[in-house]
């Protein structure tokens, strides 16, 4: 007995370190790319030992991605003052903490976070995997809430995931610090702090090649836009591109230097169409919105359409996002979306107060937060039907706040009836 209980031991211990093994792979290469054989590598154990213990890629990844989301819930529900403790950090403090955290010395779990995510938004059973997590994280957060004397309601606590899950997919691809995302949060501008890119003059460029060389750029752009929507960033190969496109294997690098530039060229091209419907909707009849329940609604209608009618469209954006942040020659790409995006927030939020300059990226987290928990879920109703009156709680709270940390305590001490 003693021997089969060392032998189950040492399985145990085999397990966990291809789990954790598995848990960088999809950090650092993306689901789609992990493979057997390097999760054996990273894992410094045998081939053999990975299909002894897994019949299959899918079943390393269900164990990681079990994994990874049971930390996050595991590490919120140890967060309260235990007994004869002093009260530990609010939730909003905690949230800061969070995000500066997946920044720097946790940034594998937060990037393969983010891969999770996204992930499940393509599979039933993911839909099912990413709802269990929410709710575990909703119920984590409340606990959480209530050790620390804050009885936050759920509608809160939902703001508060969304706005923490959206910061991750907006400083992970960015390659901030987790000085840099300090700073911003204590009320610092993100347009001199993060110095967003300039958007390269595209069309200039296009002027300069011939008819046939425009043709082949857009087909290009089109094969991969459609690999990503069907299997992600993994699946955009050359033998795939050219597959697709019917291209040879050396287009890519001829037209735009390699994939990582057809990968920014895709990025341009998403972003465009989905800024268009977010301008076409946030410059409503070409001014700004007078009221806030003006800017709920259309802000409610714009996130349920992404989510929604172009929910596979805005996957292959955000995954292209994931990947800058494994890929530093996609950053400028998106530092220049981010930074669009930051622009057109802050315009519609000072036409309807002062604002801190750091509040339009509190927005844009919250709508891509939120945007990925109805997505990867499956558009639940009951989620669906709770925009926009989280879209209004977060608004009004944050036109009654002078900063995002006290907007963020405002929201975590939040008690109204949900």
């Amino acid at each position: 007995m003693p021997r089969m209980n060392a032998r189950n031991a040492r399985n145990s211990d085999v397990k966990d370190r291809i789990v954790e093994a598995a848990i960088d792979v999809i950090a650092m290469d993306g689901i789609s790319r992990a493979t057997h054989r390097k999760i054996a590598d990273s894992a410094n154990v045998s081939l053999s030992s990975t299909t002894y213990h897994y019949a299959s890629k899918a079943d390393i990844t269900m164990d990681a991605v079990k994994r990874v989301l049971g930390n996050y819930v595991a590490l919120f529900r140890s967060q309260g003052p235990g007994p004869g403790q002093a009260e530990r950090a609010s939730p909003g403090e905690m949230l800061i903490d969070l995000i500066a955290r997946m920044a720097d010395d946790d940034r594998n779990q937060g990037l393969a976070w983010c891969e999770i995510i996204l992930e499940s938004s393509r599979t039933a059973s993911g839909h099912e995997i990413a709802r269990s997590w929410y709710d575990e994280m909703d119920a984590a957060w409340q606990d959480f809430s209530a050790v620390s004397g804050m009885a936050v309601n759920k509608a809160a606590v939902q703001c508060l995931l969304s706005i923490a899950g959206g910061m991750l997919f907006l400083v992970l691809p960015l390659g901030l610090s987790a000085a840099q995302i300090r700073v911003v949060m204590r009320g610092a501008d993100p347009a001199s702090a993060w110095a967003f890119s300039v958007p390269p003059a595209q069309k200039e460029a296009n002027q300069k090649l011939s008819r046939k060389s425009l043709q082949t750029r857009e087909t290009l752009i089109d094969a991969v836009i459609e690999l990503l929507l069907e299997a992600g960033v993994g699946a955009v190969t050359y033998p795939s591109v050219a597959q697709r496109s019917g291209a040879s294997l050396s287009a890519p690098t001829y037209h735009f230097g390699g994939l990582s530039g057809l990968l920014g060229a895709a990025e341009a091209r998403l972003f465009s169409m989905s800024s268009t419907r977010y301008r076409d909707g946030l410059n409503w009849r070409g001014e700004t919105l007078p009221r806030q329940r003006d800017l709920a609604d259309v802000v409610t209608t714009i996130l349920i359409r992404e989510s929604t009618e172009f929910g596979p469209a805005s996957v292959a954006h955000y995954a292209i996002w994931a990947e800058a942040a494994r890929n530093p020659e996609l950053r400028p790409m998106v530092s220049a979306a981010v930074g669009d995006r930051l622009s057109v927030w802050q315009r519609q939020l000072s036409a309807l107060a002062p604002v801190s300059p750091a509040m339009p990226l509190i927005c844009e987290a919250f709508f891509i937060g939120w945007s990925l928990r109805i997505i990867s879920t499956g558009a639940p109703l009951n989620w669906l039907a709770a925009t926009g009156r989280h879209l209004e709680l977060v608004f009004r709270l944050m036109l009654e706040s002078d900063g995002v940390e006290p907007f963020l305590y405002r929201l975590a001490a939040h008690n109204d009836p949900a």
